[in-house]
């Protein structure tokens, strides 16, 4: 069997043991997932069954806890009141209760100033041994034979300092419920001679309760034994479920009952269900989503074990591509870090560096560059000067270096140019204008000249088809002279020999000087120059040969798009702080669209072919690098939706005097 069976045999067998791992390692999670599924159930009912027993208890507790605390406030009030009731009740026992003149006369102020000073006491009746009351706070119970009430007789019953309560009745006059009360009349070790009674009201036992802390939701009930209501902190009986413990008040025949909907007290246990429940779906969710993502894991592992071979040869060739790429530019490319752990330089950096392989053109570079700790983020650029062994020249380099944070630490990224070949693509170009300067403009400012002066002398002589043809050939020839002359003004501008000499000047002057050079041209277009003479110029320095080319430029387009028999305005003036030239046309206007680029150098058209004026498209741009170069800027108004025409505004600083203050343009 060859070696490439062989490999192919245990590639075969690895793979498969690979899918037989995958695969049991993918069941066995699947299988936990379903037991903590399992277990996450049991663990969510039972946490609910003893959450639920356990809340039952802390509520039916706190009931109670509210009854008891109520009773201790109840039986304190009716021993506090009993304080004070004792001692007139064995001074009443002194005398005999029927002579009710004399009752009055010494125990009538008393007993209204123990009516008015025992909060619980709301009315009081002294009644005799035979249940007839002799002395009452209100009149119409005068008389009135209580004998038969189970509070007097439970009075008569008790001993000296003690109260009894009666059962609950309901008031004929107000209608409220009221639960008698009475204290014997009977001094120590004497027999009782009657009892002195009154009634506890709603409205005390609402006074006790405000002073017991209580749940809102809570209601409390005192009745007796039988079911008989003393009072009710609700009105209406409750219609849901409610959980309800008592408490027997000490001494009497009263229960204090504290009860709660039951859907009230279960307001925690059923959020904590909830979040519980909530909690564990969630849980029960990921498992059931891990135990599915492990059997689709298992089937992309099976699918990738795969696509391994496919994605290898995808990266190879990846890589060729890349290696093509970078060995193939043509700007020199060298990427290391500090430790050399990534080195990599084009064939074009070795090139320019001299070097044979990545490494020492790294070193090469590095010798001339600085230290690496100099450089930061961000990017740099240096000029390099390379000596070169195999010419015994020197090579001017341009490096730009860019800082990259990998994951093996700070990295250079450096590209070089070759400065000393741009150098002779300028010197280049730098010929070519000035063979242009010299053998093109020179023949063609001749041929134009020699045109213009035969059809000034013979043109009237000539056939019309002739001279048609020697207008068309002057009218071209004027073309590529303004051509040419603008390239070569642009020239001067890029390489700074274009001079600005800056003199005071006289708006005035300058303007009439630059109608007076365009009349003639406006002539010949049939079209009128007026200028606005309600606005006075003023001073302001400027170049003068400089200014007379940027009104040229702007009054002869202004004369291109202006109809025939049309006219343009110009005008001149000053503000306070600057002075300005105004140039005004009729025609098309400049669209929106265009008035963002009509400046830029060859601008593209900004009307379409039966509107657009002929010219180089460099004016406009030639007209307000002249502006920016004398301190001034340039406007374009123009609005064609609005109104026809164009207006182009200059200004510059002026020259301020005292006596003028300026005006609009």
């Amino acid at each position: 069997m060859s070696h490439a069976s062989t490999f192919g045999s245990r590639e075969k067998t690895s793979r498969a043991d690979a899918q037989a791992r995958i695969s049991r390692e993918s069941g066995r999670l699947v299988r936990l997932a379903y037991a903590f599924v399992g277990l996450s159930v049991l663990s969510m009912l039972a946490f609910v069954v003893l959450d639920y027993q356990r809340t039952l208890r802390d509520i039916r507790a706190q009931l109670e806890h509210v009854a008891t605390l109520f009773n201790q406030t109840f039986t304190s009030s009716l021993a506090t009141a009993t304080a004070r009731v004792t001692p007139l009740a064995e001074r009443l026992a002194e005398i005999p209760l029927q002579d009710l003149g004399r009752t009055e006369v010494i125990f009538g102020d008393e007993l209204r100033d123990l009516l008015a000073k025992v909060p619980q006491v709301q009315s009081l009746l002294l009644v005799d041994d035979k249940g007839i009351v002799i002395w009452a706070s209100v009149p119409a119970a005068l008389g009135l034979d209580v004998s038969d009430r189970g509070y007097f007789r439970s009075g008569l019953a008790r001993p000296p300092g003690s109260y009894a309560l009666g059962q609950p009745i309901v008031s004929r006059a107000s209608g409220n419920r009221l639960t008698p009360i009475a204290w014997p009349i009977a001094g120590p070790g004497a027999p009782v001679r009657g009892v002195l009674a009154s009634s506890l009201e709603e409205h005390y036992f609402g006074d006790l309760l405000a002073r017991t802390r209580y749940d809102p939701d809570m209601i409390i009930t005192i009745a007796t034994r039988d079911g008989e209501v003393s009072f009710t902190s609700t009105p209406e009986p409750p219609e849901r479920a409610m959980i309800q413990r008592s408490s027997p008040i000490i001494g009497t025949d009263l229960l204090t009952s504290v009860a709660i909907p039951r859907s009230n007290a279960l307001q925690g246990f059923y959020r904590r269900s909830l979040a519980f429940g909530v909690t564990s779906l969630l849980l029960l969710g990921i498992a059931i989503t891990a135990a599915r993502a492990a059997q689709r894991r298992a089937h992309d592992l099976r699918a990738t074990l795969k696509r391994t071979e496919f994605e290898a040869l995808r990266a190879r060739q990846a890589e060729a591509e890349y290696r093509t790429i970078f060995e193939n530019v043509e700007d020199g490319i060298v990427v290391f870090n500090d430790a050399e752990t990534i080195h990599q330089a084009n064939r074009r950096a070795q090139q320019l560096l001299e070097a044979h392989g990545s490494r020492p053109a790294i070193r090469a570079l590095r010798a001339v560059l600085p230290p690496f700790r100099h450089f930061e983020n961000g990017s740099e650029t240096f000029h390099l000067r390379m000596p070169q062994h195999s010419t015994q020249a020197v090579r001017e380099l341009r490096c730009r270096v860019d800082v990259i944070e990998t994951t093996q630490g700070r990295t250079l990224y450096c590209v070089l140019n070759d400065v000393s070949a741009e150098e002779r693509l300028t010197s280049t170009r730098a010929k070519f204008i000035a063979s242009v300067n010299h053998e093109l403009r020179t023949p063609l400012t001749s041929l134009s000249g020699s045109l213009a002066l035969a059809v000034a002398r013979f043109g009237k002589d000539l056939h019309p088809s002739l001279q048609k043809l020697l207008a068309l050939a002057n009218q071209n020839a004027e073309r590529l002279l303004l051509l040419v002359n603008d390239i070569l003004t642009l020239q001067a501008m890029d390489q700074e020999h274009l001079y600005v000499e800056v003199t005071p000047l006289d708006s005035d002057d300058v303007l009439t000087e630059a109608v007076t050079a365009m009349d003639g041209y406006a002539t010949s277009a049939n079209v009128a120059i007026e200028r606005d003479t309600t606005t006075a110029g003023a001073s302001f320095e400027g170049d003068r040969i400089r200014m007379q080319q940027i009104l040229a430029n702007l009054m002869s387009n202004a004369i291109k798009y202006s109809p025939s028999n049309g006219t343009i305005e110009v005008a001149t003036g000053h503000s306070p702080t600057e002075t300005w030239f105004r140039i005004s046309d009729h025609g098309p206007g400049i669209p929106r669209s265009a008035q963002a680029t009509i400046f830029n150098r060859f601008a593209p058209p900004a009307h379409p072919p039966e509107v657009q004026a002929t010219g180089s498209g460099l004016g406009l741009a030639i007209t307000r690098e002249l502006v920016d170069r004398q301190g001034g800027r340039i406007e374009l108004r123009s609005d064609p939706a609005e109104a026809p025409g164009t207006t182009f505004l200059v200004f510059f600083p002026r020259i301020p005097k005292p006596d003028q203050t300026g005006d609009r343009p």
